[in-house]
């Protein structure tokens, strides 16, 4: 193996393990067929570990949180690919207004 296959797999682990303190990039498939790319973490809300993705549109973050259990697969990828990703998808509709993060 080379140098540079080791500095590949090393790179590929530190992003395979998403911990509270980090993050990573990536395609989320949920099981009602929706997908959504963005930044990964974990958060605990309401005492319940769940899957927060930081979803990248028009110059924003949407934040979309998620039970871990819905999800169906996580494909990492590097921040342009994320960003490849949710260009291609159709914007959401926001019934009521945009509301700003908190």
């Amino acid at each position: 193996m080379s140098r540079s296959d080791h500095a590949d797999e090393s790179s590929l682990e530190s992003r395979l393990f998403v911990t509270p303190n980090s993050a990573a990039w990536a395609v989320v498939d949920l099981e009602d067929g929706r997908e959504f790319a963005g930044r990964i973490s974990e958060i605990v809300m309401l005492g319940t570990t769940m899957l927060r993705i930081d979803v990248p549109r028009d110059g924003r973050s949407r934040i979309r949180i998620f039970s871990p259990s819905v999800a169906l697969s996580l494909t990492l990828c590097s921040e342009a690919e994320a960003r490849a990703v949710t260009a291609l998808q159709p914007k959401d509709i926001i019934v009521g207004g945009d509301h700003e993060p908190f």
